[in-house]
């Protein structure tokens, strides 16, 4: 992945000349091998599309509707992505 950039606070990767070759992040000094960001960057990308998903099945259906147990689903799936994103 070229230009890739921390899924933490957008900073900028770093190399860091170790063994293995790892990257820094200069900005909130979060470290790790290529391997690792590319993956931590991949899930936060698969996340953001979950996420989205969830608020067009959300916007789509109506209250009225039969589906409302759907809407609620996508609700509560939406604030549980949420609330494991703020854990520390």
């Amino acid at each position: 992945m070229s230009d890739m950039k921390c899924p933490f606070c957008n900073g900028e990767l770093e190399r860091v000349y170790s063994r293995p070759f790892q990257l820094i992040c200069g900005k909130c000094g979060s470290l790790g091998t290529d391997e690792l960001w590319q993956e931590l960057i991949r899930t936060r990308k698969a996340l953001d599309v979950a996420k989205d998903a969830i608020d067009v099945i959300s916007l789509k259906y109506h209250k009225d509707t039969p589906s409302i147990f759907l809407i609620k689903y996508a609700q509560n799936a939406k604030a549980e992505i949420t609330a494991l994103e703020q854990k520390d």
